[in-house]
């Protein structure tokens, strides 16, 4: 799950086929990581048992776009994620951009 010399993408894929653009923030409920994928704009899923990385957020394999919409997958728009943690039931992601706490179900 590293980006090849240090390129940003929006790939989802299994292990080095997924890219990101300046992941910060990561949590996990035990099966999968969460990820913030910063640059990208969206939440990220990697299934620990597999590797296999997915946009929990945004659209997939595409930049995000900057925003302050909720919503379910792709219709959610965040501005500079930055952190992540989780309360076993749901995710908490810090919306720094838009001066918010934002929960994902």
């Amino acid at each position: 799950m590293a980006n090849t010399a240090g390129a940003g993408g929006a790939t989802d894929g299994t292990g080095t086929a997924a890219t990101f653009n300046r992941p910060y923030g990561i949590t996990t409920d035990g099966t999968n990581l969460y990820v913030v994928d910063q640059s990208n704009c969206k939440i990220r899923k990697i299934v620990i048992v597999t590797g296999v990385v997915s946009s929990l957020t945004g659209v997939a394999n595409t930049a995000g776009t900057w925003g302050a919409t909720d919503g379910a997958a792709a219709a959610a728009l965040f501005n500079y994620p930055t952190d992540i943690t989780s309360d076993g039931s749901s995710l908490y992601v810090v919306d720094q951009g838009n001066n918010e706490i934002r929960k994902i179900q």
